[in-house]
């Protein structure tokens, strides 16, 4: 489980693009054009609080778009205050299909920037607004800072004064200071985990998730 600030996960097709991390910082509140895009198998506990999250954000995305790996988009989920839009891919050969997953809510998402979230990740306010505000700045791919929690910080009652407080980042990970930034081609650093690239990158520079790699 982890709050954010975050960081991501390796796919090759992600290593066309500059990286930059980005630390927290205050974000100007109001609605930006940007798709958050999460991907979920079961873990509904899990995505709840990533709207949670979603809906006590300074910025607010045009909407969410959630995938849905080898299940039905199916039963009724916590509203983050924007649209959410539901899909499904499905593929027998693989359990959790990330690449196909991460490259369908891309094609399906409305917004000029597309903001990737896991779905046990819990967005800070002003995570989504600071990660922007880096990615128009440097208009690469640019990561956040994770913090991870301890089990069952995640339960009913939790607050973002409990998870900055509790959140701890990980040991073998560069930290950036709230408010900065660190330019990186260290590409085999790159976790999906918490990443936001414009559109036309996604798809004109980077072209997608590569399908054929196996594993995060």
């Amino acid at each position: 489980m982890a709050t954010l600030n975050p960081m991501p996960r390796v796919s090759a097709a992600a290593a066309a693009a500059r990286r930059v991390r980005a630390g927290w910082g205050h974000a100007p509140a109001g609605t930006a054009d940007v798709s958050v895009i999460t991907l979920v198998k079961g873990r509904r506990d899990h995505l709840n609080n990533l709207l949670r999250g979603v809906a006590a954000s300074a910025v607010r995305p045009r909407e969410v778009v959630i995938v849905h790996m080898n299940e039905l988009p199916l039963g009724l989920l916590v509203d983050p205050g924007v649209p959410v839009r539901r899909y499904a891919v499905h593929d027998a050969a693989n359990p959790l299909p990330l690449a196909a997953a991460r490259n369908e809510g891309a094609r399906r998402a409305r917004g000029e920037e597309l903001a990737f979230l896991d779905v046990d990740c819990i967005p800070d306010p002003d995570y989504l607004g600071t990660l922007l505000g880096h990615l128009r700045e440097d208009r690469g791919l640019v990561m956040g800072e994770a913090r991870y929690l301890e089990p069952g910080m995640n339960r009913a009652g939790w607050n973002f004064a409990d998870l900055r407080s509790r959140g701890r980042r990980h040991p073998r990970r560069p930290a950036v200071e709230a408010g900065a930034r660190m330019r990186t081609d260290a590409y085999h650093l790159f976790w999906s985990l918490c990443f936001a690239i414009r559109r036309n990158a996604f798809f004109e520079e980077v072209e997608g998730f590569d399908t054929a790699y196996v594993g995060y």
